[in-house]
């Protein structure tokens, strides 16, 4: 894709090809035109910047879990299962009167 110049100027000769005099309307349109382009590239490089600063987080939070679980085998890997515990130890191992068997519909 080729690279398009926001420069005032290139903006303000771009207008020229439509607009006939009011020259100084031209300055003005194509000042506000390339500060707005200004301001949208670097709020695309702020989300691009927090986005990886988010995956980057994430993965360290998986390697940490990882890590964690395998040092400690009496949790459960998160689930959405019914009758399954969300990290603690089996309920049954809590309760053992309450089983899996009494949570179906």
């Amino acid at each position: 894709m080729p690279r398009i110049a926001f420069s005032p100027k290139a903006i303000k000769s771009r207008i020229d090809d439509f607009v006939v005099a009011q020259n100084l309307a031209k300055r003005i349109l194509s000042t506000a035109m390339h500060n707005q382009r200004l301001r949208i590239h670097q709020l695309e490089q702020y989300q691009r910047e927090i986005l990886s600063d988010e995956r980057e987080h994430a993965e360290q939070l998986r390697r940490e879990a990882a890590t964690h679980q395998s040092n400690d085998p009496s949790t459960e890997v998160l689930t959405d299962y019914e009758c399954q515990s969300e990290g603690y130890p089996h309920s049954s191992s809590i309760n053992p009167l309450k089983s899996c068997a009494t949570h179906t519909n």
